[in-house]
């Protein structure tokens, strides 16, 4: 359509509506109604009349520009300098026209060159070397669309990149990669199509070609209470130097049914196949399963019912491996039929009561298993409790569960009770602080339940946690701050008697100090804690059960942790306008707090400044960083004695860029 358009004989055709209209052809045709010609201004008609009787082609306005820029970049460290410098420079053109009128045909295309100089100095010690490279990249992509506006609009594209570098010290590298492809969509006020295709192709010098090829096909069609949705997706992958390939196929057909407002109907059967020809193994994989879940939920009871099923089959063919002595083929089959329902019902404002029902069976390689699981659990949450300047809320939970079949089977009853007492105070200034303390309780009675864990006795029934927090908070024009500390406890009551224990701090501000400055920061602290009270038996590596010894889970001791970061911004730095400054800490230890730990602590320091200035369109910028490592590790004393000592290293860096962009750019 769009060659006989360009070949049909006519005095002449405008490219695109004239620069003084001052518009493009894409606002021009975003401005206009779907499937019907774009309205242009009346300068611009008044062009494109003259432009028709005027013999040839308005010849398309070409937009120019691009950006130059210039870094250095030093780094110091424990007698070592290192320097690099690089010179980048991009030229851009793009343009944008239509064939006849901007309904009918679109056409757009850009050209990108970048080209790039860098230099590399190094010195440490008694060594230095250096090293230059040259880059050049060149990119381009056309774009056609048909009938863009109308319900079966079609487009078409094309890209490449071309690739050369070059350097002192490594050879001359090729790349190149190119993409063409094309989507052709059908739009419907009762359903949609779509058809695309994508081929691409990557060729290095070093590597060799690859080539990837994208199918996908989707089609929709709604009715009054359905919709259909058919999905066809094919992705093959080729390595032309060693043969390897893989592909992909899939399909898949989606069905929603609402036959009335509180009944929901889902559907989706799928079918897809892999396969992965590599070097060392091949494997070809077929899946087909169907899932469907419907829920109900009328509007005159407080009911939700939900049920669903699902059946899967997979086959895996993972090829032949040959050995010494034989040849060994491996493929496995598994097949999987899975039916659940579930019931969730409100007893009042407080009381809630959850069923569900699940059952499962496996049929993998010929050996087959099923497992059966019923639960029921009721749930009430009073409402809160005033008592004088205090809120008291409690709640409890009981869930009976019933397993059949499996290594869990048996019947389990979990009791829970939880309640916490909270109160806050408001201060002079708009200030507030918070106290909270809370309690859980939990009993679990079990038949046929097993230990999973080393100890000789059963695990856990029982089981309290208690916890309490303390926090502050302020807000207001100026920003925010927040201060908060909680303190846990959670720990087995029968058992192993098992414990953790964690002591948390958090302090958190974001304020501004002025119209153009602010501070944010954040300090947080934690510790932690577990083990257990009872021994268990731990047999250690490299010996037989007969070596077994008594010891504890855990070591007992806190482990803390702490990070912070505070950052300083001005967007008018000296009152200069875009001179803008950033400064920006962070901090993080195994100590307590940063950067007062001990030698067996690791601690990571990093402190970075920067300053931007723009000029129009030239942009500078100072940047400096000063990073600070400390490791520790385990060192051998010259009388064979083992201690902790730590390493810490020191990094600095300071660079300097320019850029300038130019052009339509």
């Amino acid at each position: 359509m769009a060659l006989s358009a360009l070949l049909w004989p006519r005095s002449a055709f405008p490219a695109l509506p004239p620069a003084s209209s001052g518009q493009s052809a894409e606002s021009t045709e975003s401005n206009a109604a779907p499937g019907k010609p774009a309205q242009l201004s009346p300068a611009a008609a008044a062009d494109a009349s003259a432009a028709e009787q005027a013999p040839g082609w308005v010849i398309p306005r070409v937009r120019l520009g691009g950006t130059i820029s210039y870094d250095t970049r030093t780094d110091f460290g424990e007698g070592r300098k290192m320097q690099q410098r690089g010179l980048n420079a991009t030229l851009r053109a793009a343009t944008e026209t239509y064939i006849w009128q901007p309904w009918l045909a679109q056409v757009g295309g850009n050209v990108n060159f970048s080209t790039a100089h860098n230099s590399n100095t190094k010195n440490q010690a008694d060594f230095s070397s250096s090293s230059n490279s040259k880059n050049g990249v060149v990119t381009g992509s056309a774009q056609l669309r048909i009938l863009p506006q109308s319900r079966f609009p079609f487009e078409a594209h094309i890209e490449r990149t071309d690739n050369r570098m070059a350097s002192d010290s490594i050879p001359t590298v090729g790349f190149a990669s190119q993409r063409i492809g094309f989507t052709q969509q059908y739009l419907r006020t009762d359903g949609d199509a779509y058809f695309g295709w994508d081929h691409s192709t990557q060729d290095s010098d070093t590597s060799g070609k690859d080539r990837q090829d994208n199918l996908q096909l989707t089609l929709s069609h709604n009715m009054e209470t359905q919709r259909f949705q058919f999905s066809a997706t094919r992705a093959r992958n080729e390595h032309a130097m060693t043969g390897e390939s893989t592909t992909q196929n899939n399909l898949s057909l989606q069905h929603s049914y609402t036959a009335i407002e509180d009944v929901s109907l889902e559907t989706m059967a799928n079918v897809s196949s892999s396969g992965y020809h590599l070097m060392q193994t091949e494997n070809d994989t077929k899946l087909m399963q169907v899932s469907s879940i419907a829920f109900w939920r009328p509007e005159e009871m407080p009911l939700t019912l939900t049920g669903g099923v699902r059946m899967l089959a997979l086959a895996a063919d993972t090829g032949t491996f040959t050995t010494a002595d034989t040849t060994i083929s491996a493929a496995a089959k598994l097949r999987n039929a899975n039916v659940n329902v579930g019931m969730s019902y409100d007893f009042g404002k407080f009381t809630h009561l959850n069923a569900s029902a699940n059952a499962n069976h496996i049929d993998s390689n010929g050996t087959t298993a099923g497992t059966a699981n019923e639960s029921v659990g009721l749930t009430y949450q009073p409402q809160a409790i005033r008592l004088s300047s205090f809120q008291y809320n409690w709640s409890t939970t009981a869930t009976a569960t019933n397993q059949t079949g499996g290594n869990n089977t048996g019947r389990q009853l979990t009791l829970q009770l939880s309640h916490n007492l909270n109160r806050s105070f408001q201060l002079d200034g708009g200030s507030t602080i918070t106290v909270e303390l809370s309690q859980a309780l939990s009993a679990l009675a079990s038949s046929g339940r097993q230990s999973t864990t080393f100890a000789p006795g059963s695990a856990a029934t029982k089981q309290v946690t208690h916890g309490a927090a303390v926090s502050w908070s302020m807000s207001g024009d100026a920003g925010m701050a927040q201060l908060r500390l909680s303190a846990s406890d959670s720990r087995s009551l029968d058992g192993n008697q098992d414990y953790f224990q964690m002591i948390n701090f958090q302090a958190s501000s974001n304020l501004s100090t002025s119209a153009n400055t602010s501070w944010n920061g954040s300090l947080t602290v934690q510790a932690v804690r577990q083990g257990s009270n009872q021994p268990f038996l731990v047999a250690p590596i490299g010996t037989q059960p007969a070596g077994i010894y008594q010891g504890t889970a855990y070591d007992g001791q806190f482990k803390t942790t702490s990070s912070g970061a505070l950052t300083y911004q001005n967007q008018r730095l000296f009152g200069v306008r875009r001179l803008r400054f950033v400064s920006d800490l962070r901090l993080n230890s195994e100590a307590l707090l940063p950067m007062l730990g001990g030698p067996t602590d690791q601690e990571m320091a990093a402190w970075e400044n920067r300053v931007d200035y723009w000029i129009g369109r030239t942009m500078l910028r100072v940047n400096t960083l000063v990073a600070r490592t400390k490791v520790p590790f385990v060192k051998k004393t010259t009388d064979g004695v083992q201690e902790i000592v730590s390493s810490t290293h020191l990094n600095k860096s300071i660079m300097f860029s320019v850029s300038r962009g130019f052009g339509d750019f």
